[in-house]
């Protein structure tokens, strides 16, 4: 089995991605097993013999920098939980893209429950929006339930704040727990952590913050979760690749019952549009037999199913959800997720990955800056890695593909142009 640190020094290797280090996670194997593995398991688990050659002349290296980045982390008071961890959470060990590592800020013994459900939303709510997640998220907290969200605005800042203000806890899933997004919420994260609650995220602090890793933070608020509440959406909305997700890994999804005569005069009082774009996505989800719809006097029959579905070590999923509705996550890919501008470093705890002059030099990597934070290009490299693994997943069509290919065309005409203004550097120098 992989040690936390095992796992940190991989990802600090160039090529070794996320689906990788999952794969020898999977196999229970030790570092130093990699070493005597036969052809057929060196084929199962790494893409050539390349990057198994990689690992044998690069770990070493990169476990001291493993160390160093790990007592960092904690003089930050970031928490790293490894898969095998007995804080790891149950609930994520139940999928097949589980995060290989958790960085956290906060409560981390949050991490032991299992009676999470996640309550989510556009950012862009209604006033009954907002009022059926607030009376979702009280009650649920009330009940020993923690909420989980995306600490966006709107929906999620709510979830957060209704679970705080019933006394209960909440967990706050983020693309980097050094970087509050968006850049008002920053109070709210700050509550977050003193009022005993948590933030945790599966990339290393000072990761770049793409598009696409919006997306894939998603399938964690659904992976940690028993049950999915989203609460306004439309069709195509940000929130449907979480309930993509929840479908995927067999979650319960509850949504407002918008076919219900009250609701729907509430929604008429409050002008939200005259198609009702932020429930049109619910109502489709109804429509399809995702969702279960449910108003506030089912409260207590769905928490009853919610705890039939709680997972323990061994145990298999209890209910299943209907199985005729499939989500294409990568159809409405480039049009449903919008990042906004701004983003804010936090200084809950400090930024721990912006890397000094010094650093550099001993280091001899180039430094980019994008909005307020600082990464290495080595770690890019590896990001990039890692979402083309994840792309290798979808069945892209052929505008797809061409559009995928020009991406890295143009990447690569980058590349080359820094090089080779860096070779003029030196020539000159």
């Amino acid at each position: 089995m992989l040690a936390t640190l095992d796992i940190l020094a991989l990802k600090l290797i160039s090529g070794i991605g996320d689906v990788t280090i999952r794969k020898i996670i999977t196999s229970n194997l030790e570092i130093k097993d990699l070493y005597h593995l036969s052809s057929a398991e060196l084929k199962s688990i790494f893409r050539s013999e390349k990057d198994l050659l990689k690992i044998k002349e690069s770990f070493g290296g990169a476990y001291e920098k493993a160390e160093y980045d790990f007592q960092r982390y904690m003089d930050n008071n970031i928490t790293v939980i490894g898969y095998f961890e007995s804080k790891y959470p149950i609930n994520l060990t139940k999928i097949d893209d589980f995060p290989i590592l958790l960085f956290c800020s906060g409560n981390v013994e949050l991490l032991k429950s299992k009676k999470n459900v996640a309550v989510i939303g556009t950012r862009d709510n209604s006033q009954v929006g907002n009022r059926i997640a607030s009376i979702t998220s009280t009650y649920f907290a009330n009940e020993g339930f923690t909420i989980v969200s995306g600490l966006a605005r709107g929906i999620d800042s709510i979830a957060h704040e209704a679970a705080l203000d019933a006394k209960g806890s909440t967990i706050a899933v983020l693309v980097d727990v050094t970087s509050i997004y968006p850049k008002e919420n920053y109070k709210l994260a700050r509550r977050i952590i003193e009022e005993g609650s948590l933030m945790i995220s599966e990339n290393t602090p000072g990761t770049f913050q793409s598009k696409s890793s919006f997306v894939v933070r998603d399938r964690l608020q659904s992976g940690l979760s028993i049950g999915v509440f989203p609460i306004e959406t439309d069709v195509q909305g940000g929130t449907m690749h979480t309930v993509g997700f929840a479908k995927k890994q067999n979650r319960l999804i509850f949504v407002p019952d918008v076919k219900n005569q009250a609701l729907l005069e509430m929604y008429s009082k409050d002008i939200v549009g005259v198609d009702f774009s932020k429930i049109r996505g619910i109502k489709h989800l109804i429509d399809s037999g995702v969702a279960i719809p449910y108003t506030k006097d089912a409260f207590n029959d769905i928490k009853v199913k919610l705890e039939e579905h709680t997972f323990g070590k061994t145990d298999q999923v209890i209910s299943k959800v209907n199985e005729g509705y499939s989500y294409d996550l990568f159809s409405s890919f480039n049009k449903t997720v919008k990042v906004l501008d701004e983003t804010v470093s936090n200084d809950i705890m400090k930024p721990v990955c912006s890397t000094s002059k010094d650093d550099l030099k001993e280091q001899n990597t180039s430094n980019v800056e994008c909005e307020s934070n600082e990464f290495s290009l080595e770690s890019l490299s590896t990001r990039i890695i890692s979402e083309f693994e994840l792309l290798s997943n979808f069945n892209l069509d052929d505008k797809q593909k061409e559009k995928l290919i020009k991406t890295v065309e143009a990447f690569c005409i980058n590349v080359r142009k820094v090089s080779e203004q860096k070779g003029r550097r030196k020539k000159r120098s």
